[in-house]
């Protein structure tokens, strides 16, 4: 099947983004990865650069994922995961990056992504418990080291996400749609605005039964400016920045259902018209990680809710 076609096979139910996540009815998460050679300068604040930052970010959202899917038998099946990385040596394609034991997969699931950490590290933290200090000794896995070479073949990074997800819905046409989020640092390098706006629409047009894939990005900085969180309208955004408006227009309008989120993040009113736009702009640490929050907080409720 043409995964143009999905938007016209798959009818959406009125009741959008409400499907149970569940063992027989998983839903998807798409990592998009920036490992272009800019990703290498150093964050504001943190003395490390963009793509160290990022892959930690991104290590502990996937922990998080296995945390929420686990039960007192094991690890449930809820969720398929995959990391693309766009940047690489020639600078003009994209990647599944994957490595060690999941490296040649494609779609991992929850259970697999727990069974095969890349790396694990010993870690020592020390809490207050009662007024008493108590220190434990616990294994932090991690799956995505962090790359920063040549450019930004956003583009090839989409349309790749675009054809792994046509074949995921297919095989899963009643689930909670898919979630992609895309971090980047700069403009894309291997097509023009409208041809990269049309890669994102052609994604955005993907759906199960109950809606259509979200779409998040996240603009990454290394400017001492504030974020800009899922505005409402493209006046909000800096006045003549060409760059923030087409990630304005790449990103998916947000459903009704984020927005008590949204509007908590940021100290706004819940909208009466008009939706939310799934960017971040000029993302620090704490905006970048707000905004994986907000992409997988409806998921995390989703999960086994009935069960």
């Amino acid at each position: 099947m043409d995964f143009m076609d999905l938007s016209v096979v798959l009818p959406v139910n009125k009741k959008s983004y409400s499907a149970e996540i569940r063992r027989s009815q998983p839903t998807a998460m798409v990592f998009l990865i920036d490992q272009s050679g800019s990703m290498s300068e150093t964050m504001q604040g943190l003395g490390e650069s963009k793509a160290t930052f990022l892959a930690r970010a991104v290590n502990q959202t996937l922990r998080e994922l296995v945390n929420i899917s686990t039960r007192t038998e094991g690890i449930r099946h809820y969720l398929d995961i995959v990391l693309i990385g766009y940047g690489g040596i020639d600078g003009k394609t994209s990647s599944v990056c994957w490595q060690g034991a999941l490296e040649g997969k494609t779609w991992v699931s929850v259970t697999e992504l727990a069974a095969n950490p890349f790396t694990k590290e010993e870690i020592t933290e020390t809490k207050k418990i009662r007024n008493q200090e108590k220190t434990e000794t616990k294994t932090v896995k991690s799956w995505l080291t962090s790359r920063s070479v040549s450019q930004t073949p956003m583009g090839a990074a989409i349309e790749h996400a675009t054809v792994l997800l046509s074949d995921w819905i297919a095989a899963n046409p009643t689930s909670y749609p898919p979630t992609v989020f895309n971090f980047t640092d700069g403009a894309q390098s291997d097509c023009t605005d409208d041809e990269l706006l049309e890669k994102a629409k052609a994604l955005k047009n993907l759906h199960t039964s109950d809606g259509n894939i979200l779409f998040f990005n996240c603009h990454i900085s290394t400017q001492d400016k504030k974020a800009i969180y899922f505005p409402l309208s493209r006046t909000e955004l800096p006045a003549g920045d060409k760059y923030a408006q087409l990630m304005y227009n790449l990103s998916s309008d947000m459903p009704a259902s984020y927005n008590l989120g949204v509007a908590g993040v940021r100290g706004s009113d819940i909208p009466t018209s008009g939706s939310f736009s799934a960017m971040v702009y000029q993302a620090d640490d704490t905006a970048l990680v707000r905004m994986i929050d907000i992409g997988s907080r409806s998921q995390k409720t989703q999960i086994g809710k009935n069960k």
